[in-house]
């Protein structure tokens, strides 16, 4: 028996010495991943914890990191990182980021989770890359493009309970935010001094302040986003010249769309439906709230007018689904043509003349297996949003060929 006691102590003891050289190998390798982690530039892994898999210029996420973790640096272009849908996990630390890219190029990121970091993400001077397909949740600020970072794609990415900006570009400029989900964060998709971008087929929920701002930005495309209960507001424009904003729902915000020093931007074909006031406009914001007639301008669920005639002038007998009177904007600003049916944008219509036809089809081609790095893309050629001219948008533009809008 007391064999038996000796022996059953000595594999107690063996197994708890056994049990604390595990944990304090666990403790180890969890130490090593909670500073940063490099994939360096000349394609190493540093630390070599492990975590991150590297097959060529392949490089994969294989567990999720542990909650002290410092993020990712990416110092290596021409490269894909592969999240396989693990977490990367912070702790809100200040200056602590998920993935930081500087000066690099051609890199794609996906199928990451992003959670609890100071930025999610962060570009600087970084152009030609890809981030698609990721979560990014309960983070301070999510991606964040800055100083001429130019010719990214940002596409169906998850972004909420962001504290701050959803997708925040400074001084960026030709960069591609498509058919992402955004919902319940500060402000979702903002732009301060960056030109020439494309934003579209984007949703946008339950915004704290607005969904869309363009400040002191020129010549941005904003197309085909669904902007839903904003506390504040669904568009935002501060200094903002020469956008165009078309083919967007603005529904249930506290303003539809909110212009300060704004001018010569082209609003048309968007519908303000049952926001709390659909436009406020202040200091010298002259816009063009119209395309023109036939084409007309926007549909606001307020306007009361009637549909009896037709025609430029509207004097001519017989309706033509624009209201006879203008709708009132602020001052003398008015949409000339309102709509008196909710606006379904025209598929295939990628020059915006209101019809679909060899047009269409010539620009599309000229756009063909482009995407938003190349210099031929065409944003408007993206019939269905995925960050791709190619076979299904031609596809999309044969099912509408010789079509028209409807008026």
């Amino acid at each position: 028996m007391l064999r038996m006691g000796k022996k059953r102590i000595s594999i107690i003891l063996l197994s708890l010495l056994l049990l604390s050289i595990l944990l304090f190998l666990i403790d180890i390798k969890t130490a090593k991943a909670d500073g940063p982690i490099y994939i360096r530039a000349d394609g190493s892994v540093d630390p070599p914890t492990g975590i991150i898999r590297r097959d060529g210029d392949v490089y994969t996420l294989t567990q999720d990191t542990s909650s002290n973790t410092s993020g990712i640096i990416v110092q290596r272009n021409n490269i894909l990182l592969n999240g396989s849908h693990h977490y990367l996990t912070g702790t809100y630390a200040t200056n602590c980021y998920g993935l930081l890219l500087s000066s690099v190029s051609n890199v794609t990121i996906k199928n990451l989770i992003v959670d609890h970091f100071y930025i999610a993400m962060l570009l600087i001077s970084s152009s030609n890359n890809t981030i698609a397909d990721n979560i990014f949740t309960n983070n301070l600020e999510g991606i964040y493009l800055s100083y001429y970072s130019c010719n990214n794609t940002i596409l169906r990415n998850s972004v909420s309970e962001t504290f701050g900006d959803g997708v925040l570009l400074e001084q960026s400029f030709d960069n591609t935010i498509a058919s992402n989900s955004f919902e319940n964060n500060g402000a979702s998709v903002s732009l301060f001094s960056s030109n020439n971008n494309s934003i579209s087929h984007n949703t946008v929920v339950d915004s704290i302040f607005y969904g869309i701002w363009l400040g002191d930005s020129y010549y941005n495309i904003i197309v085909n986003n669904n902007v839903v209960a904003a506390g504040d507001f669904g568009f935002r424009g501060d200094n903002a010249h020469n956008n165009t904003i078309c083919d967007n729902n603005a529904t249930n915000n506290g303003v539809g769309m909110w212009l300060n020093l704004c001018s010569n931007n082209k609003i048309f074909h968007n519908n303000f439906v049952n926001n709390a006031n659909q436009t406020q406009i202040f200091q010298l914001s002259t816009n063009e709230w119209d395309h023109g007639y036939p084409s007309g301008g926007n549909y606001w669920s307020n306007y009361n007018g009637t549909d009896i005639y037709h025609g430029q002038y509207q004097n001519l007998t017989g309706g033509d689904g624009i209201g006879d009177m203008p709708y009132d904007i602020a001052g003398d600003l008015s949409d000339k043509y309102p709509l008196m049916n909710v606006s379904i944008p025209l598929f295939g219509d990628v020059n915006g003349d209101d019809f679909v036809n060899a047009k269409d089809a010539v620009l599309l081609g000229m756009a063909f297996e482009t995407n938003p790095s190349d210099p031929n893309w065409n944003p408007y050629a993206d019939l269905n949003g995925d960050g791709f001219v190619n076979a299904k948008d031609a596809v999309i533009l044969g099912t509408y060929f010789d079509k028209h809008r409807e008026y």
